[in-house]
C-alpha cells in the first residue's frame, strides 16, 4: 500500500477542529467496546459530535462553535481561485491534479490511561556471590506482586532461576513463598516453590559471564526456556524482564534482541528490560551490603549489556548494592503499573459532499511535544510485531483501522489520522 508521509491538498486546507468555549481544541474520551479495547468513530469534540471538514453539513456541528452559534470562515484558508474553498477543494480532487486528494476528515484520540495486563519475568543469577540477593528477591517478590496487583493489574510472574537445594552445586536458588507461589507455608527457604494461578518457576541454573554453558546466562535463559513459559504471556499484556545479577551477560544485547525475533510466534512487542546490576565502576570497588564474604565488592562486573537493554526499551536501572531491597522491587513494580494506551480502532468516516474516503490515500501518525511520528502500515493483524504499525480490518472494504498492540501501548501523546478523499463517480 502507498502510503504518503504528507497529503498535498490543492492550493488550500479546509481543518475544521471542535473547539471549547476558551478556544482549545478537545476531544471526547472514546469509550471502551466490548473486547475491553478503547475505540473511537469519526472525529469528535468534547460535545461528542463529528468533525465536517469539508462543511458540507454531513457532520453536525464543525461549522459551529461550542455554543452553537455559526462559525467565522477564518480557519478556511481561500487559494484565491475562487470564493468558495469547498468547490474548490472538490474540484481539485476530482481533476487528478499532482496535488493529490484533499484531507477530508481527521481523527485525533489522546493516550489516556489504561488497565493492561502485565506479564513480568524475574531471571536470578544463582551464582555463588548472589546470596544475598537471592534471598532478597525471595523476600521481596511477594511484596512486588502486591503493590502491582493492588493497582488492579491482572500480573502473571514467571521466575527463571535455578529452586534445587537438593542439586550439591553450591549455587543459591530461588524459593518464593505464598501466595504468589502454591507452596505450602514454611517450605521455603529449604525446600522448592510450586508454580501457582499467577507464578511460573522455570528451573535452571543462571550464571554471569564466565558461563561456559550460554543457556544458563540470563538472557540466553529467557530464549531458551520461552517454549515452557509462552503460556503464561497474554497477547494483549505488556511483557516486561527484570534482571538481576552482580555479573554482566555472555551474549550481547544485540544478540539477545536477534534471538528474541527468531521466536515462534514471540512476543507481540519488544519487552522492557529492567536491571538491577552493578551500575558502574565505582561499585565494584565499593565495599557495599551486597557481598557474601566482609570486605568483598558488592558486584563482580558492571552489567554493561544489560543497562543497554534498559536504556533502549526505558526500564528502570537499580543497583545491586541497595541494602533495603523494599524499595528496589517498588521502583520496578511502579514501572509496570505506569502504562498507557489509545484506543486501538477507529472506524471509517462518510465525509458526505461527493467524496470519499481512498484507504491508499490515508496516514496515521503519533503526536507528542508538537511533533508527528509517521506510524507505518501493515497488511493485517498477522503482520503486526513488537513495532509500531496499523492496519484495515477489511483491505477491500475497510470499516475500520486497527492500531497494533504495539501501537497501543508506545503512544504516550496521542494518535493522528489524515483521511485523503476522492470524488464519488456518478
Amino acid at each position: 500500500m502507498a502510503v504518503t508521509s504528507r497529503l498535498g491538498i490543492a492550493g488550500l486546507l479546509l481543518l475544521f477542529t471542535g473547539c471549547t468555549a476558551a478556544g482549545v481544541a478537545s476531544v471526547e474520551t472514546p469509550e471502551r467496546s466490548d473486547s475491553g479495547r478503547p475505540t473511537t468513530g469519526d472525529t469528535s469534540t468534547a460535545d461528542g459530535t463529528t468533525e465536517d471538514v469539508l462543511g458540507d453539513g454531513s457532520g453536525s456541528s464543525a461549522d459551529t462553535t461550542a455554543d452553537g452559534s455559526a462559525a467565522e470562515d477564518a480557519s478556511v484558508v481561500d487559494s484565491g481561485s475562487g470564493s468558495d474553498a469547498t468547490s474548490d477543494a472538490v474540484e481539485d480532487a476530482s481533476d487528478g491534479s499532482a496535488d493529490g486528494p484533499v484531507i477530508c476528515a481527521t481523527t485525533t484520540a489522546p493516550a489516556v490511561p489504561a488497565i493492561l495486563p502485565a506479564d513480568i519475568i524475574w531471571v536470578v543469577d544463582n551464582s555463588l556471590s548472589m546470596q544475598e540477593e537471592v534471598t532478597a528477591v525471595s523476600a521481596n517478590l511477594n511484596r512486588f506482586a502486591n503493590f502491582i496487583i493492588a493497582s488492579g493489574i491482572d500480573a502473571q510472574v514467571v521466575m527463571v532461576s535455578n529452586d534445587d537445594p537438593t542439586v550439591g552445586d553450591g549455587k543459591y536458588h530461588v524459593c518464593v513463598p505464598p501466595p504468589l507461589s502454591a507452596t505450602a507455608a514454611g517450605v521455603c527457604p529449604l525446600g522448592r516453590d510450586l508454580d501457582g494461578e499467577r507464578y511460573y518457576h522455570e528451573r535452571v541454573t543462571i550464571e554471569g559471564v564466565s558461563s561456559s554453558n550460554t543457556r544458563t546466562n540470563a538472557l540466553t535463559a529467557i530464549v531458551s526456556g520461552y517454549p515452557n513459559y509462552r503460556s503464561r504471556l497474554r497477547p494483549g499484556a505488556t511483557t516486561h524482564i527484570v534482571v538481576v545479577s552482580d555479573d554482566d551477560s555472555a551474549i550481547t544485547a544485540a544478540e539477545f534482541d536477534a534471538q528474541l525475533a527468531g521466536l515462534a510466534p514471540g512476543f507481540l512487542r519488544r519487552p522492557i528490560v529492567h536491571s538491577i546490576v552493578t551500575r558502574d565502576a565505582t561499585e565494584l570497588e565499593s565495599n557495599m551490603d551486597g557481598c557474601v564474604v566482609a570486605g568483598c565488592p558488592c558486584g563482580y562486573r558492571v552489567g554493561t549489556e544489560y543497562l543497554g537493554l534498559s536504556a533502549a526499551t526505558g526500564g528502570i536501572v537499580q543497583s545491586i548494592c541497595a541494602a533495603d531491597w523494599g524499595p528496589v522491587s517498588d521502583a520496578i513494580a511502579a514501572a509496570v503499573v505506569e502504562t498507557t494506551s489509545v484506543p486501538c480502532s477507529y472506524a471509517i468516516p462518510s465525509p458526505g459532499g461527493g467524496l470519499s474516503v481512498n484507504p491508499e490515500q490515508v496516514n496515521v501518525y503519533s503526536a507528542a511535544a508538537g511533533e508527528r511520528t509517521l506510524i507505518p502500515n501493515v497488511a493485517d493483524a498477522s503482520a503486526c510485531g513488537p513495532e509500531p504499525g496499523w492496519y484495515y480490518d477489511n483491505p477491500a472494504a475497510p470499516r475500520t483501522l486497527e492500531l497494533c498492540n504495539a501501537s497501543c501501548v508506545s503512544v504516550t501523546g496521542s494518535v493522528e489520522i489524515d483521511f485523503g478523499c476522492d470524488t464519488v463517480k456518478r
